[in-house]
């Protein structure tokens, strides 16, 4: 009995171990390097994102009932400008297509 106990505990302890070991990442061989003389990414680049924040930063110096009376028009103005075009098929010129 104690042989097969200290058999099952060997081959537990070689299945952790192996298991143990395929955890561990292989490399991929090539590792992508930015090289300094391209244009780094950059995200305040945008004129969009810089809207973005800007106006993130205007909503967290609002009052809670002023934030939620603003995202409650803006939702109201969303949901009319869908209802408004639903149902209908847009063309790239249509000046609607920009309200989305």
């Amino acid at each position: 009995m104690k042989v097969l106990q200290k058999r099952s505990l060997q081959i537990i302890a070689v299945l952790i171990i192996m298991y143990l070991l395929l955890l561990i990442p292989g490399s991929t061989g090539s590792i992508n390097v930015v090289k300094a003389t391209t244009k780094p990414f950059a995200w305040n680049q945008d004129s969009v994102w810089l809207k973005l924040e800007n106006d993130f930063r205007k909503a967290q110096h609002l009052k809670p009932a002023q934030r939620d009376s603003t995202f409650q028009s803006l939702k109201i103005i969303a949901d009319l400008n869908l209802a408004a075009i639903q149902g209908r098929q847009l063309s790239v010129t249509d000046s609607n297509v920009g309200v989305v």
